[in-house]
């Protein structure tokens, strides 16, 4: 149990850490304007006149021990002196001089030895010894002890340096915060939209009724999860009902908080909502947008003082374009080879298999169209305009996707599906074969499937890629794609006794069962299918 006592990083005041650390409220203490704005503190977190303090950066996250005792002059019956300590979670008050309080001997007064224990859940710690209302009399903290006892009742939280952001506009980083603001250098409202990547007015359009008309952002690169966010809202408008910030968490928009919350004085013209703690999912990057509306007056500040991941996405929010939208391109892409080797080419084939009517663009149209209205246009399945689109069309992390049950369910009947549709249509029966289960596993049906799939939605990309309407589509692209199934699917067959019974039986475990194998799952191989699925939907 190693004593840290000595080992402050930084010391505040009248305060020096030699074999103890020891801080006072006389000669050299400082005001306490100065220790909140240097721990990122308000008034209603650290009340108090002057003081001094010590930080502690380096600290194993656990329980501490912390020993101290006081010698104090303070005598005041309506004041005491209070050390507190600050974990960056909570300020929590460690002893005080109330004990004291009516000896009126003229000396230093003695308070014998006390611990106490707190949680260190970030690797931080401030001891603070803070003159509650008058500076007449002097307190000297004698802290003997700061050691690790236990681990924290909890996992440790995993914070994000909140120093590395990207920052478009007003903004910065002012420790212990990053900071965006809607002041000089603020950005249209349009521009906002321009660099998080929507090509539609989703910031433009405002959430609850506040349409913003300029703002800045700061940005941060997390991975997906489930994060608690410390912030603060600063504002110097007049009118309650304007300006405030936008969150997005790559996935929706959401309002942050707004200008209303700020009821806390700062100065004569600014004024706070003090800290804040919201919980949010996070399915890719997170902005922080603080925006004035179409009024224009005053400065709005959003301030992050911690952006801390506490745990995994048990799902995200997909809404029900991006499942129904899953197959279209897998059908596009078998119907275009269905057609063309049963009507270009006349092979015969004796599997249950549609044929599309006639080798031609119309054949396999509106699967193309349906992805394509749906990203550009905010079109439904029905061929209606749903606004509620816009947030849909933006890309998402296909890892984070395939954690959501429903996506997951949706995207493994489509390919399951898709694959047993080609090797129907290049003529290999489907059907569930006893023998080839003996031995599932023992080769490389992963692999296999997912080459399979990969190909049709390859063939879909190009496609897309030419809106539907090149012929070189008939002339090029898809006999090439034709060629290449065809010569894998061969390679399969003849690798194995079983083997192409063995792809059949994993394709409808895939199907039936919703199984997703493990090397979908990959991320770079699902961002690869995710990519050519992208491109299916074309270009406007």
């Amino acid at each position: 149990m190693e004593n840290e006592i000595s080992s402050a990083n930084v010391t505040y005041g009248a305060a020096f850490a030699v074999h103890e650390l020891n801080l006072s409220t006389g000669t050299g203490a400082r005001a306490i304007s100065g220790i909140r704005r240097n721990l990122g503190l308000t008034e209603e977190e650290l009340p108090g006149q002057e003081g001094s303090f010590a930080e502690y950066k380096n600290l194993q996250p656990g329980m501490y021990k912390i020993g101290v005792w006081l010698e104090s002059q303070e005598r005041e019956p309506e004041s005491k002196d209070i050390l507190f300590a600050w974990n960056q979670r909570d300020v929590i008050a460690i002893a005080d001089t109330k004990f004291i309080i009516g000896k009126n001997t003229g000396f230093y007064e003695m308070i014998p030895l006390m611990t106490a224990e707190v949680e260190v859940p970030y690797g931080y710690l401030a001891i603070i010894l803070v003159d509650e209302t008058s500076k007449t009399r002097t307190t000297i903290a004698h802290v003997k002890e700061l050691s690790r006892i236990k681990d924290l009742p909890y996992p440790v939280p995993i914070v994000y340096d909140n120093q590395n952001h990207e920052i478009f506009g007003s903004g910065g980083y002012n420790e212990p915060y990053g900071y965006a603001n809607s002041g000089t250098g603020s950005r249209a409202a349009s521009s906002l939209d321009k660099f998080i990547g929507f090509s539609d007015p989703i910031i433009q359009q405002g959430v609850e009724g506040l349409i913003p008309t300029e703002g800045s952002i700061i940005a941060y690169s997390v991975t997906p999860g489930q994060y608690k966010i410390t912030w603060e809202l600063i504002s110097s408008d007049n009118n309650l009902t304007n300006d405030g910030f936008f969150i997005w968490n790559g996935n929706e928009l959401l309002l942050g908080g707004k200008r209303e919350l700020c009821t806390y004085q700062v100065t004569s013209t600014r004024f706070s909502s003090g800290k804040v703690t919201t919980e949010i999912p996070v399915s890719k990057n997170l902005c922080f947008i603080a925006f004035d509306t179409e009024t224009k007056t005053g400065t709005t500040e959003i301030r992050i003082h911690r952006i801390e991941r506490i745990g995994n996405l048990s799902g995200i929010s997909i809404f029900p374009a991006h499942v129904s939208i899953l197959k279209n391109p897998l059908s596009m892409a078998t119907k275009a080879i269905n057609s063309y080797r049963h009507n270009r080419m006349g092979f015969p084939n004796s599997q249950d298999i549609p044929v599309p009517q006639t080798y031609s663009l119309e054949s396999w149209n509106l699967e193309w169209q349906r992805g394509y209205n749906w990203y550009w246009h905010h079109i439904n399945l029905d061929g209606q305009d749903d606004s509620t689109l816009n947030q849909e069309k933006q890309k998402f992390d296909m890892t984070t996707a395939l954690a959501n049950e429903e996506f997951k369910n949706a995207f493994c009947q489509a390919i399951g599906t898709a694959g047993l549709e080609a090797l129907a249509i290049f003529n290999y029966a489907t059907g569930f074969d006893e023998t080839a289960a003996q031995f599932a596993g023992e080769s490389d049906e992963d692999l296999w499937a997912y080459y399979l799939v990969k190909a049709l939605y390859a063939l879909a990309a190009e496609i897309g890629k030419r809106n539907n309407i090149e012929e070189n589509i008939l002339t090029v692209i898809i006999p090439g794609a034709h060629n290449i199934l065809s010569k894998y699917l061969e390679e399969v067959q003849i690798s194995g006794q079983y083997s192409m019974q063995m792809l059949v039986n994993f394709l409808l475990r895939i199907k039936d069962e919703n199984y997703l194998p493990p090397f979908f799952q990959s991320p770079e191989m699902s961002q690869q299918l995710y990519d050519l699925w992208v491109d299916s939907w074309g270009l406007d």
